[in-house]
């Protein structure tokens, strides 16, 4: 198993759509299966134990399978969870600008009203950033040290969102 990681708004949905169209390649339909993380977006979290056994219906075909829930960066328990079921798993971690990834997944979840839905009121910037759920996808050298403590850094790829977009 193999997992594209990342923070909301930078670029995962791409990549994992290019990767999709790779005949060696076996990418998590739908996209984020969720099951592994107990973050399973930015609002929802649950921290009981993965049904790895539900897990592989996410995966048909042949080939390398990757997992692409970017959320499972962050979540403090999928690092351990991947080291026990998955040890030789290989990664590639998907980055953007801080500043402009946290405004654009702020105005995501606005667009979308996901804030209202989860009992949440993010109309304001400020009331937005002081919820821990905004913050922690722009926390980025902690989730990767969690990650690194676990597993050797040539398991992983990083690539910066405005690379993939100027050279795809």
């Amino acid at each position: 198993m193999n997992f594209l990681l990342g923070a909301p708004k930078a670029g995962t949905t791409w990549l994992a759509e290019a990767m999709s169209q790779h005949p060696e390649l076996c990418v998590s339909n739908p996209k984020e299966p969720n099951i592994i993380a107990s973050h399973k977006g930015t609002f929802e979290r649950d921290e009981s134990d993965p049904n790895f056994s539900e897990y592989n219906k996410f995966f048909k075909g042949d080939g390398i399978k990757v997992d692409c829930s970017p959320h499972s960066m962050f979540c403090p328990l999928t690092p351990s969870r991947v080291f026990s079921e998955f040890p030789e798993a290989r990664f590639i971690i998907c980055l953007r600008e801080p500043i402009s990834r946290v405004v654009s997944h702020w105005n995501m979840i606005l667009d979308t009203g996901e804030d209202k839905q989860y009992g949440a009121d993010w109309s304001d910037f400020s009331v937005a950033w002081e919820d821990e759920r905004l913050r922690v996808c722009s926390k980025y050298g902690e989730a990767i040290q969690r990650w690194l403590s676990l597993f050797s850094r040539d398991r992983f790829i990083f690539i910066g969102s405005r690379n993939m977009r100027d050279n795809p």
